[in-house]
């Protein structure tokens, strides 16, 4: 009987790993097909309204919203402008644009400038964190809002930074900024920062994700990895033919890494990547949404097949 559960349990573990490796497959079989529409350039950032719309935020004419997941868009009254990322509340969508923090009450439809206490309007990132939003500037660092962007108020002291291209918040409270000279922690809505670990490159850092496994910077020079406590940096980048590494997600046990040619994946945590899709064009942003995987790239909206 020992001998038969033994039997009966390796042939349980390799069913499950045969299973596992053809999904792995299937991801890299499937192709990323473009959406229909015509945009003003790349886009750069991608959410996804209450109402199920999906917004695109392109490089030069601003946002486009989908109703019917990509078949059609229609460019929102948000034009004629660089965005570069988007976030979303309950109440609110916030674009980080060249021209400063732009708000909308409606699921993307209309938008309205909210740049009040803004030094700096060449906003790069945007985020929220337990009901404030905070914005980082290319040279002129952090800015917090408490009242959903009416006012704006710079939280710099102890950030030893001005050039601020990544941000993000976990689900633990932490808020993390990155730039060419480091990345930087805030436990506390960015009243006091300190900075992560060590061996960190002098490189810039585009996007910055951090859950259960840890904390990954997405760089120009390729993925670092540390471990929640932020004390080394390690390079995971193993795999990816273009280094040059605009965006990182994780969706369901697979990370994706928006490149300079191309999309990336790696079911291990990022011990190494291999190419997904789109190695003839630039991926800026990477969208998970219930189940399905939206890259904005050069241009316009792919979709994982």
């Amino acid at each position: 009987m020992k001998g038969t559960n033994k039997i009966l349990l390796g042939f349980i573990v390799i069913t499950v790993a045969s299973l596992f490796i053809q999904g792995y497959n299937n991801i890299e079989a499937n192709s990323w097909l473009k959406t229909s529409g015509m945009f003003g350039g790349s886009v750069w950032a991608l959410t996804v309204t209450d109402d199920g719309h999906i917004l695109a935020g392109s490089l030069n004419s601003g946002v486009y919203s989908s109703a019917d997941s990509g078949q059609t868009w229609v460019q929102t009254n948000l034009g004629n402008v660089a965005v570069y990322d988007f976030a979303k509340s309950k109440n609110y969508i916030f674009a980080a644009t060249q021209r400063g923090v732009y708000r909308s009450m409606d699921n993307g439809n209309n938008w309205s400038l909210s740049n009040s206490g803004l030094n700096e309007t060449r906003v790069q990132a945007i985020t929220f964190l337990e009901g404030n939003i905070f914005a980082s500037t290319l040279v002129g660092g952090l800015y917090r809002s408490t009242n959903n962007g009416d006012t704006w108020t710079s939280i710099n002291e102890g950030l030893p930074l001005t050039h601020a291209y990544a941000l993000t918040s976990d689900n633990r409270g932490n808020l993390y900024v990155g730039d060419t000279n480091g990345i930087f922690r805030s436990s506390n809505g960015g009243n006091s920062w300190e900075r992560l670990g060590a061996k960190f490159p002098n490189v810039r850092t585009n996007a910055i994700i951090a859950n259960a496994n840890g904390i990954y910077a997405a760089t120009q020079n390729g993925i670092y990895h540390a471990r929640s406590k932020g004390e080394i940096w390690r390079d995971v980048s193993a795999g990816l033919d273009n280094r040059y590494v605009y965006d990182i997600a994780y969706h369901a046990g697979i990370m994706y890494a928006g490149t300079g040619e191309g999309i990336y994946i790696s079911t291990n945590m990022g011990r190494n990547w291999r190419l997904s899709g789109g190695d003839d064009f630039a991926v800026y942003t990477v969208l998970s949404n219930n189940g399905s995987i939206y890259i904005g790239g050069n241009p316009g909206v792919y979709f994982l097949n």
